[in-house]
């Protein structure tokens, strides 16, 4: 874990300070961002995203303290599921807990993917049940990695 200050979050910034960088990096889904994540052929530098599921968690909370919404508690509720996953593993090795998600874990991602493509195949296109939907599977391959590689 580290911490570089920027005076902007200019996505050159993040591409400066990361230009060594090789591994897993996860940070919110801000475009500026996006560059970080592609191979350089010329020196091998390579990224691969993990997005962050407390960034898609957040926009269902902040729509169920608003409005009490069934279809945002229930995705709360999935998702702390995984959480709970989580919480029984922190400070195993990568092993242990590539072991436990591919058992636990993979299985309610699943189901949560599926129970996502239904709800939004029933909302309104601009509710805000929907755009939460959308945003969580926007990019649902790096936000699910966790569950592939024990070390996310």
């Amino acid at each position: 874990v580290c911490y570089f200050y920027s005076p902007d979050r200019c996505g050159t910034h993040a591409r400066d300070h990361l230009k060594d960088f090789n591994g897993i990096l996860q940070a919110d889904g801000f475009p500026g961002y996006g560059k970080l994540y592609t191979t350089d052929v010329k020196s091998n530098q390579r990224s691969i995203e993990a997005a962050c599921m407390a960034h898609a968690r957040r926009k269902f909370n902040d729509i169920h303290l608003s409005d009490a919404s069934p279809i945002a508690k229930e995705a709360l509720r999935r998702i702390g599921a995984l959480y709970d996953i989580e919480r029984e593993i922190r400070g195993q090795s990568p092993e242990i807990r590539l072991a436990v998600r591919k058992d636990k874990a993979q299985p309610l991602l699943d189901e949560l993917e599926n129970w996502l493509r239904e709800q939004r195949s029933i909302l309104p296109r601009k509710s805000k049940q929907a755009v939460a939907i959308r945003y969580m599977q926007r990019r649902w391959e790096q936000r699910g990695l966790y569950a592939t590689d024990g070390n996310v």
